[in-house]
């Protein structure tokens, strides 16, 4: 009888159409697969004669037996043994151990080469195991494979050291792989790429600790802890979402309507993205800080919207309003947004006198200067003057220039009469309606004089001077004068006594 022991023979898994044949590649069979196909065993055959072998990916173990005829084949492992007798007169008689292999062994005659099968493979199958076939005219031959069995691991456990990361931070997790024999190796991953290889073997099973700096593109990228000690069956694994505390990278406002309206309601949003957890947002107005009752906030995810609700009036134009987001873990990335309103609101207009500086001393003949001031957003398609009621239009030829084309709005009256006595008003219009200014009154004063001799002396003198205006009845002022004042000296001088005794 010859004897030989082969070295352990493990073996991967290559599917054809029909049936899994054996390459001896891997040295493990895996716990926890389930196949109906049998192996073909060719090519171990044609060097040993008979092999035990054990397919990776099934619960199942064979013989391999020689393609020589045989008597009696017989499978003896440390615990138990099965045997099949087909000499002739027999009629195929299998038997194994029932305490050992609890009807999961059993011998397939009907394969070309017979094999040996063990269902349900569990870790006590691990062992060496001799195979001996006995032959008619041949010696009986006996080969030794040792099985080994693969456990996979049950689970990863996930283990949160440190929550929430600072940027730059490390070591936050722990991944432990439970179970598996031999020990299996444990990668994180992040978006599908390995990025921290590196596991140890401990007392309590073997653990990863992640090593990836954090970063905000761990946001938006989970890592997954993946563990494996084979190649047939699927990795247990967990997903881990780190928790990186972030400064916002965004922050706009945005108003419902442009421009603003006055006296009708509006709403202001402010968004700010990108902080973890979400900022905390303030609105100011000029540098003060507005009540929160008027404002209305969401969080969701990295996303924190303020809603400012406004009643604009004309005071809110051109002020600046401002929305500053911030993360009180990171003071230092805060980020503002600032706009400056724009309101819309009707003209208020008021009509002025530029000249002269004493509209009430006016006299025919002098000059006036009107200017309509007007306060509107936007800017005033339309102004027009009034004198009593009647719209003034521009004549040159009459004295009358009237300049609305720029920001400036005014009517310039040359050598006035008494004529242009009366009430004036402007008007403006814009978009949001129209305004009128109030009664401007203007009062224009004439000057008559008669030559009166008042005594014996012909060097002496008398004029009257009579004040005219539209508004009043005359009134006259005597003076004597020597003839050698001019008489434009003696107007002066009764103007000035006018002007003292009307203040």
């Amino acid at each position: 009888m010859k004897s030989r022991v082969s070295e352990p023979l493990l073996y991967t898994i290559k599917r054809s159409s029909h049936f899994y044949s054996l390459t001896p590649k891997v040295r493990t069979h895996v716990i926890g697969q389930v196949s109906s196909l049998m192996p073909s065993c060719d090519s171990l055959c044609q060097r040993n004669s008979l092999t035990l072998v054990q397919i990776l990916s099934c619960t199942y173990s064979y013989i391999c037996i020689s393609k020589e005829r045989l008597l009696r084949p017989q499978y003896m492992g440390p615990l138990g043994r099965l045997s099949y007798d087909q000499r002739s007169g027999v009629s195929g008689e299998s038997w194994a151990d029932p305490e050992v292999f609890e009807g999961r062994a059993h011998y397939l005659a009907h394969l070309n080469p017979p094999a040996m099968l063990i269902m349900r493979t569990t870790v006590s199958d691990a062992h060496v195991y001799r195979c001996r076939v006995d032959f008619h005219n041949s010696n009986s031959r006996v080969a030794w494979v040792r099985l080994r069995v693969i456990v996979p691991p049950s689970r990863v456990e996930i283990a949160t050291q440190v929550s929430p990361v600072m940027p730059g931070q490390r070591d936050d997790v722990v991944c432990t792989a439970v179970g598996g024999d031999p020990p299996p190796s444990v990668v994180w991953l992040q978006n599908g790429k390995v990025v921290d290889p590196n596991s140890t073997v401990g007392e309590r099973g073997t653990f990863n600790s992640l090593e990836v700096v954090a970063t905000r593109e761990d946001l938006n990228f989970p890592f997954t802890c993946k563990a494996t000690n084979n190649d047939v069956t699927a990795p247990v694994f967990a997903i881990y979402y780190r928790n990186v505390t972030c400064g916002p990278t965004n922050v706009q406002i945005e108003a419902s309507e442009s421009p603003l309206v006055e006296a009708r309601e509006a709403e202001l949003t402010c968004t700010a993205v990108g902080s973890n957890p979400p900022a905390h947002l303030t609105w100011y107005q000029q540098g003060k800080n507005i009540e929160d009752v008027y404002v209305n906030v969401t969080r969701q995810d990295n996303v924190t919207v303020s809603v400012l609700s406004l009643i604009p009036g004309r005071r809110h134009h051109d002020r600046q309003l401002l929305c500053r987001a911030e993360n009180p873990s990171l003071p230092m990335a805060t980020m503002e947004d600032m706009i400056t309103l724009n309101v819309a609101y009707r003209p208020v207009t008021r009509l002025e006198v530029g000249w002269p500086q004493r509209p009430d001393l006016m006299t025919e003949g002098s000059d006036l200067y009107l200017e309509c001031i007007v306060d509107a957003n936007p800017h005033p398609y339309k102004v027009k003057f009034f004198h009593n009621g009647e719209e003034m239009v521009h004549n040159e030829t009459a004295g009358v220039e009237v300049r609305t084309a720029t920001t400036t709005y005014t009517v310039a009256l040359q050598r006035v009469t008494r004529r242009n006595s009366g009430v004036y008003q402007c008007l403006a219009s814009n978009v949001e309606g129209d305004a009128y200014s109030a009664n401007l009154t203007i009062k224009i004063k004439s000057f008559t004089k008669h030559k009166q001799r008042l005594g014996p002396s012909e060097r002496s003198l008398s004029f009257i001077f009579t004040q005219r205006s539209s508004h009043s009845a005359d009134e006259t002022f005597s003076r004597a004068f020597n003839r050698r004042q001019t008489i434009a000296q003696a107007h002066e001088r009764c103007c000035v006594a006018v002007t003292r005794k009307s203040l």
